[in-house]
């Protein structure tokens, strides 16, 4: 065999090798739920591609963001995997910006009791652009406002 016939073999051994390789990788869950290493009650939710946060607190929960765009079952998965770390009721949900993607799917937590909180500027541009999976805030805060979430402590 010539010498170039042994390279091209060679390159298609690897290419193979490294297909087999790549194919027998664990694929990832559809969501985790893992608590923040150093803390006891902050935790990530991570649905797909996308992650949430939450934090128990002793008066109840906080979330942020449904990621709820483009998989709407991926809410109420959050909400069930948050039931599994504490029966404390969710409180707030917080979004964290205007972006579908991040915010749409409110509704399971709404449902759940939660206060929907986001920047004055989000709920304008919700209002703008309606989307009938994104629930509207309850409470807007602008930058004067934003360190006085209203959550009691025990």
């Amino acid at each position: 065999m010539p010498r170039i016939s042994y390279a091209i073999a060679g390159a298609l051994l690897a290419a193979c090798l490294g297909a087999v390789a790549y194919a027998q990788q664990p694929t990832q869950p559809p969501f985790v739920t893992t608590r923040v290493d150093g803390t006891e009650n902050v935790y990530i939710f991570r649905g797909g591609t996308h992650q949430s946060m939450f934090v128990v607190t002793t008066a109840g929960v906080i979330a942020t963001d449904p990621i709820g765009y483009g998989g709407p079952q991926m809410v109420q998965t959050y909400v069930d995997e948050i039931r599994k770390v504490t029966n404390q009721p969710i409180k707030y949900l917080i979004y964290s910006h205007h972006h579908f993607d991040h915010i749409a799917g409110g509704k399971p937590f709404k449902d759940a009791g939660a206060r929907i909180i986001a920047h004055k500027r989000v709920k304008e541009r919700l209002l703008a652009v309606p989307d009938p999976h994104t629930v509207p805030p309850d409470e807007t805060m602008d930058k004067t406002s934003a360190s006085t979430i209203p959550i009691r402590r025990s």
